[in-house]
């Protein structure tokens, strides 16, 4: 745990106050204790808890974290508490300019933000290489600008505010508020048990109307993996090398099901047969050619 760690007692003695609603009652807007426990503690075994001061010093805390995680640490997060509403505000506007590839989970009545970071520039690359892609296969059914790009927008509930890594909707859902139906959370393998839960939250929240992708970037192992809600099925590429002088030797072998994402869930209609349009696929050699990408910029830094 890094310097300036604070434990979470405060947050924690007021989940005895949550419950359900009496019945009846307005919409809940308290997370039940197990829930706030979860997004509290699982996955995040080990991460930095600091004590929240100001903007200035929660960049600085992030640029520490993100130093330590490249030296094998335990997950690309780190949590900061108390935040308020307005202070949640401030921050906003900082990571705005500074650290844009900053993600946030915001637990309005916990006033703790949990942050996830990106780990280098093939982190990024994957998710770049594989949204790029997503893209180009709905571009070739005619759909370049019926699905919108949302980025990391920030979507909120009724007691917390999620944005993803990248986000989509059809273009017909045309108002500010409306939700997108498809989902991408990126991350390195250490992170795995804490991008389930960040895929928890769209599901619950959404009723599990959206797809949803977990894009795993296994840097340390030079593998990809990618996982999809429901069975969790993996599809994992994974690269073997070895040097001699110069030159070196390369096997590769992937294994798993190929990756489909549902046209009707991620665009709200039937597809149209007759215009060519269907589910979209992601096989093998689409895994390659993100991995490929991936270590190709591993080899570049």
């Amino acid at each position: 745990m890094s310097e300036g760690s604070s434990t979470y007692a405060g947050a924690f003695s007021r989940l005895s106050d949550f419950g359900s609603p009496p019945q009846g009652s307005p919409p809940q807007t308290r997370l039940e204790p197990a829930e706030a426990r979860r997004y509290l503690e699982e996955g995040l075994e080990g991460v930095g808890r600091h004590q929240y001061y100001n903007p200035q010093k929660l960049c600085t805390a992030i640029n520490r974290e993100i130093k330590e995680f490249q030296f094998h640490g335990p997950a690309q997060y780190a949590v900061f508490s108390p935040v308020t509403d307005e202070e949640f505000t401030k921050i906003d506007k900082v990571r705005s300019r500074s650290h844009k590839g900053l993600r946030f989970l915001f637990l309005t009545n916990e006033r703790t933000l949990v942050v996830k970071f990106m780990v280098g520039v093939a982190h990024k690359i994957a998710l770049e290489t594989f949204a790029e892609l997503f893209m180009l296969k709905y571009s070739s059914m005619g759909l370049r600008r019926e699905l919108v790009c949302l980025g990391g927008a920030c979507f909120s509930s009724l007691a917390s505010q999620k944005e993803a890594d990248r986000a989509y909707k059809p273009k017909s859902r045309k108002y500010l508020t409306d939700l997108p139906t498809i989902v991408f959370e990126c991350g390195v393998s250490e992170s795995l048990k804490r991008l389930m839960v960040d895929a928890k939250w769209w599901l619950e929240n959404s009723g599990e109307r959206w797809e949803l992708l977990s894009l795993l970037l296994f840097q340390w192992r030079k593998g990809v993996c990618m996982r999809r809600r429901g069975n969790w099925r993996t599809w994992l590429i994974r690269r073997m090398a070895t040097r001699t002088g110069g030159c070196k030797i390369v096997g590769e072998t992937v294994t798993g099901a190929p990756l489909k994402i549902s046209f009707k869930k991620t665009m709200l209609r039937d597809p149209d047969e007759g215009l060519g349009e269907d589910d979209i696929v992601f096989d093998a050699e689409d895994f390659k050619e993100v991995a490929e990408t991936v270590w190709a910029a591993l080899e570049w830094t």
